[in-house]
């Protein structure tokens, strides 16, 4: 049966391939030393029975190191990436590797002393890195601050993002309805003035007696909302800021966002909107005006519909 690596990391060293493969058996674990080939004749790198090359693995990854003399120098666009589970073992590793005159780098980045890079990578920083978004920057932009990293920092900047974030979901409402006909006639009916003066209002009692739109993105939108005996009122308006037809309207008004989802169904639309809260009404008025508007909306379109 053939043991031999399908494939297998060569690795230049001066003369001292044998140490350093130790080294690396001491140090990470998975890793050992396996056969030792000495030089069958003289070579350019050294002279018959000089270690030739070490066969070795570093977290199960096979290895040769090969004595080939001075001509040829590591550098970092090749390193090792060691992932970690704590700050404990990545200080077990960057220590080892730095102690044993090595040198440090930035971002979780060393060097051993035959020149080799190595990554000593906390997997909470890999996984906040694949995560995306402001995670990923918040994460990145505190590693760059480091050399060895810090877990604890790395963390901490992962939990405030992830604090503001639900935040921001807290500070959210979402109402929705579903309207018995077909997409195309509920987004027209979403985004057409005449339309719109029909069904946007809450109760009975008020009407909306204006309205405007420039649907494109930075177009304005805008209507005026009173009530029925004139008593009082109040403008609406905003800046569309993302439109997709049939699918998504995405607007600011102030200083809050709205989002507009249209999710066809079999025989129906279901019309999500999700927006900013305001300070000034409790949570519950403003779900339940924005809700009784939806309602509306729906009832208005089947109506159209039914005609």
């Amino acid at each position: 049966m053939n043991t031999i690596s399908k494939n297998t990391i060569c690795l230049w060293f001066d003369h001292d391939a044998e140490e350093a493969a130790r080294f690396y058996a001491r140090t990470f674990p998975d890793s050992t030393v396996g056969a030792v080939h000495h030089a069958p004749s003289d070579y350019p790198g050294g002279k018959a029975g000089d270690v030739l090359t070490v066969e070795f693995t570093v977290c199960d990854v096979p290895c040769l190191g090969l004595n080939g003399g001075s001509a040829i120098k590591h550098n970092g666009a090749f390193s090792f990436q060691i992932a970690t589970d704590d700050q404990a073992e990545t200080d077990r590793y960057w220590n080892a590797i730095v102690d044993n005159s090595g040198a440090e780098n930035a971002c979780g980045w060393c060097m051993d002393k035959w020149g080799l890079a190595w990554q000593i990578t906390p997997r909470v920083l890999t996984e906040a890195m694949a995560a995306g978004g402001e995670i990923a920057k918040c994460a990145f932009e505190a590693m760059m601050t480091m050399r060895k990293i810090d877990v604890a920092k790395i963390e901490e900047a992962v939990r405030s993002i992830s604090n503001l974030n639900q935040t921001n979901r807290e500070n959210k409402i979402i109402v929705e309805t579903r309207v018995k006909a077909p997409i195309v006639e509920v987004w027209r009916a979403y985004t057409t003035p005449a339309d719109i003066k029909q069904w946007n209002a809450a109760s009975d009692d008020w009407h909306t007696i204006t309205a405007k739109v420039d649907l494109r993105v930075g177009g304005e939108f805008s209507s005026r909302m009173e009530a029925k005996d004139g008593s009082m009122g109040f403008d609406f308006a905003g800046t569309y800021t993302k439109l997709v037809e049939h699918k998504l309207i995405e607007y600011s008004f102030g200083d809050r966002t709205a989002q507009v989802e249209f999710v066809p169904g079999e025989n129906d639309v279901t019309l999500r909107v999700t927006f900013d809260a305001e300070e000034t009404n409790s949570t519950e008025m403003q779900r339940g005006g924005w809700q009784a508007i939806l309602n509306n909306f729906a009832r208005h379109v089947e109506r159209s519909a039914a005609r």
